[in-house]
């Protein structure tokens, strides 16, 4: 009589050591698949702080060309300079009105005018530095950018300070 070199129970063993492994090899595709998805998700997180400081940098630096434009034309240091919230973009002289709205991208360009609409919004503030006796002697512009990513309100608020040097 022809017997089998593996009995039933040794091939019900090797079906058992299969699954297991098989469950493993599972549990660790699925980590590395969570892992994977949650890394995108953080990236796009940074992505946008990015973006966000760029923004108000660049709020910045708009507020303070306008400063300059101001003392090379020959106008008083704080000509323009109001207290109060503005919209600016890169190209802005000047100060105008605030609207709670949107930046919008055109071209890789952030602005208002054109473009699709982004998740960012951008606002300048001005405040009035005043010394003990009351006299104004500089300008604290805030550029401040909000925006929403993966349900959580996020902002970035940078702030300089423009002084009056002839005091």
């Amino acid at each position: 009589m022809f017997r089998h070199a593996h009995s039933n129970k040794n091939s019900g063993q090797l079906l058992i050591e299969l699954l297991v492994a098989l469950s493993i090899l599972t549990t660790g595709f699925f980590a590395v698949l969570g892992l994977l998805s949650r890394s995108i998700g953080l990236n796009r997180v940074v992505s946008d702080s990015y973006i966000a400081t760029y923004l108000a940098a660049e709020g910045i630096e708009v507020a303070r060309n306008i400063f300059d434009i101001n003392s090379a034309q020959g106008l008083p240091w704080d000509s323009d300079f109001n207290p109060g919230t503005y919209n600016l973009q890169y190209d802005s002289l000047s100060f105008g009105s605030f609207a709670d709205i949107y930046l919008k991208l055109d071209q890789g360009v952030y602005g208002y005018d054109s473009g699709a609409d982004t998740k960012f919004k951008r606002r300048i503030e001005i405040r009035d530095i005043v010394d003990p006796t009351g006299t104004i002697y500089g300008k604290r512009v805030n550029s401040i950018v909000d925006w929403s990513g993966r349900g959580i309100n996020s902002s970035v608020n940078l702030e300089d300070q423009f002084l009056h040097w002839t005091l």
